[in-house]
């Protein structure tokens, strides 16, 4: 809703209203899972037939980091496999650019010479997409751009008159009033 607030040159009270309650909306619903993570802590958690094993794991998981690893996958949040996997790619790389620019202007450079060695010419890159351009009668070449309705393209930009405009609690006023 706050889009339609930014983006145009009048106040629309009712977007701004509508706004406050989707944030009021998703505040409650953090509130009902905090409480549902409080009962579990402070009430459930606190009955000695789940507090006991809890408070055994937490003291392995204490000098071990067994649990806390099983649950993340390892000690990334990547998990063991993909996480070697990163760090062997970011230290064979690490040392070769000073800013993600040239890193990424790099990457786009080693895709680009793959292509050229997949494909002849640009043609035949579209071709392997399901277009030819040799073919003059191709149905895509006979498409037409749509045509512009000036009138309704001119109503975008031009000045409301002064009145009021009805909002969530009744009217309200806009900017030119």
């Amino acid at each position: 809703e706050l889009a339609v607030v930014n983006c145009v040159d009048t106040i629309n009270l009712g977007a701004i209203c509508a706004s406050g309650l989707t944030g009021l909306a998703a505040a409650s619903a953090g509130v009902a899972q905090a409480g549902t993570g409080l009962w579990l802590a402070c009430d459930l958690g606190q009955r000695k037939i789940i507090k006991k094993p809890l408070n055994l794991v937490r003291g392995i998981d204490s000098k071990t980091g067994l649990v806390t690893g099983l649950m993340s996958g390892g000690s990334s949040p990547l998990g063991r496999r993909l996480a070697a996997v990163a760090e062997e790619h970011m230290a064979k790389v690490q040392h070769q650019f000073e800013t993600p620019e040239e890193a990424f202007k790099s990457q786009a450079e080693e895709h680009i010479a793959k292509l050229k060695r997949q494909f002849k010419t640009p043609e035949d890159a579209f071709k392997s997409i399901g277009y030819n351009m040799d073919d003059t009668s191709a149905p895509w070449r006979s498409l037409k751009e749509p045509e512009v309705d000036l009138q309704k393209l001119s109503s975008l930009v031009e000045e409301r008159s002064e009145h009021t405009v009805g909002g969530l609690f009744g009217s309200s006023g806009t900017c030119s009033n």
